[in-house]
């Protein structure tokens, strides 16, 4: 992936690999938040998304022993989060991203498609492919009135039983729902 310098609004080490390696933030003035990294004397996205804390939920999954900068490694409290457990907080954030509005025109990201799946029984948001999914469904864990999201917010907000990639599923005999 190539993002040319006037495109940029922020560049920043953001932390290093276990090897030492930086690991750079960019945010491009599109809305692109994306992580990089050397490997095998390459440049290597590791993580990207229209939001900084999905892109690094990705970075972190692709080098899971990251090594955050302060600066990329706090979390934001203010007074009426203080009471509330890291889990509580990722989950809002979570949820707002989700209900936010579609983001249009953003450059295309070659990776794995991920999705948003909002348990509305248990609100409890996960992060998931497609296949992962999939086969939640088959296993009657996943439930048609389950809220899913593309992680890039460039698809309608709709429920797991009418997205079109998983609606067959539930029609060929999974009354989970």
């Amino acid at each position: 992936m190539l993002i040319s310098d006037d495109l940029i609004e922020i560049k920043k080490v953001a932390g290093t690999t276990q090897e030492d390696t930086p690991v750079v933030y960019i945010k491009s003035y599109g809305g692109l938040h994306a992580f990089f990294t050397k490997k095998d004397n390459q440049i290597k996205m590791i993580g990207a998304a229209p939001h900084w804390c999905i892109a690094k939920h990705f970075a972190e999954k692709e080098e899971p022993k990251i090594k955050w900068n302060a600066e990329f490694n706090k979390n934001e409290f203010d007074e009426s989060n203080l009471n509330k457990s890291l889990e509580e907080t990722t989950f809002d954030k979570y949820r707002k991203i989700i209900f936010s509005p579609i983001i249009k025109n953003l450059p295309s990201i070659e990776f794995k498609k991920y999705y948003f799946v909002y348990n509305t029984d248990d609100m409890i948001i996960s992060i998931a492919d497609k296949s992962q999914i999939i086969d939640s469904i088959n296993k009657n864990i996943a439930k048609s009135n389950y809220i899913i999201r593309d992680v890039n917010l460039n698809e309608e907000l709709t429920t797991l039983g009418n997205h079109i990639d998983f609606e067959l599923e539930f029609k060929r005999g999974n009354s989970n729902g």
